[in-house]
């Protein structure tokens, strides 16, 4: 009975130092990693738009074409009540957008016009033809703005930078006739969005 006693002590004392052994090898093979630091966003403005001017004059005016002044607010510009008399007769306003902020900005796309006109009366003929009288054009910085960014090499505006949009709405010279009834157009709206870059 003493040896069975002994045999029980012994083999709880191998279990003992087995469980052990495990523990220390088990320990052996884990490992805890930790990654920390801290980060900080610096302050800084967005504010790109247009130069603002209660009562902007156009840049260009040519024969009998009444060019009212216009208000430009930081976010838009309205044209209007821009008449035209005669083959020839054109406005022509010029805008300043800038970069007043302190993030740089990316032209990222343009949403051209999309000039229609009506008349005050059911001369539909004279108003599915405009673009034989009249013509609407916006430029961006030098470039015909047709088809979103197509031509505009230079899209940055780094802060303080301006760029230069030329909006003309012209008579064409190259009117064989006028039109019998009063043309007005519209959709005239010409958008440019800017990311920070």
């Amino acid at each position: 009975m003493k040896s069975s006693r002994e045999f029980k002590i012994t083999l709880i004392a191998v279990l003992g130092v087995a469980v052990l052994c495990l523990s220390v090898a088990y320990a052996a093979l884990s490992a805890s990693l930790k990654v920390t630091g801290s980060g900080t966003v610096n302050a800084g403005t967005w504010n790109v738009g247009f130069v603002t001017n209660a009562s902007l004059a156009a840049s260009g005016k040519t024969g009998s074409a009444t060019c009212p002044s216009v208000k430009v607010d930081a976010a838009s510009v309205s044209l209007a009540n821009i008449v035209l008399v005669k083959p020839g007769d054109s406005c022509t306003y010029t805008l300043t957008i800038k970069n007043n902020g302190t993030l740089a900005a990316t032209l990222s796309s343009i949403t051209p016009a999309t000039p229609a006109a009506t008349v005050t009366s059911t001369d539909t003929t004279t108003a599915n033809n405009f673009k034989n009288y009249i013509k609407y054009t916006v430029s961006y910085d030098g470039h015909n703005v047709t088809n979103n960014l197509d031509g505009i090499t230079d899209k940055a505006l780094a802060k303080s930078a301006t760029k230069t949009v030329v909006c003309k709405v012209e008579f064409l010279n190259t009117a064989t006739s006028v039109p019998g009834t009063a043309l007005t157009i519209g959709n005239i709206t010409t958008t440019f969005n800017y990311v920070a870059s």
